[in-house]
């Protein structure tokens, strides 16, 4: 396997590594904080990013294909 694409399937394995920590960490403060709560909706607002990112890198990882 080229060098290459090995590097990008880790980059992409770390990637959703780091998306699946983010929703437990937004699960979490919603059961402790409720929704209503600042650092909740904060937490869900950096999770939408981090998944539009994810997303962004999959349809690139397609192209590449």
């Amino acid at each position: 396997m080229d060098a290459n694409i090995r590097d990008i399937l880790l980059l992409t394995r770390r990637s959703f590594e780091k998306i699946r920590d983010a929703s437990k960490v937004t699960a979490e403060l919603l059961s402790e904080y409720g929704d209503d709560d600042e650092r909740a909706k904060e937490a869900c607002r950096r999770q939408n990013e981090i998944l539009v990112i994810a997303d962004n890198g999959a349809e690139a990882l397609k192209d590449i294909a």
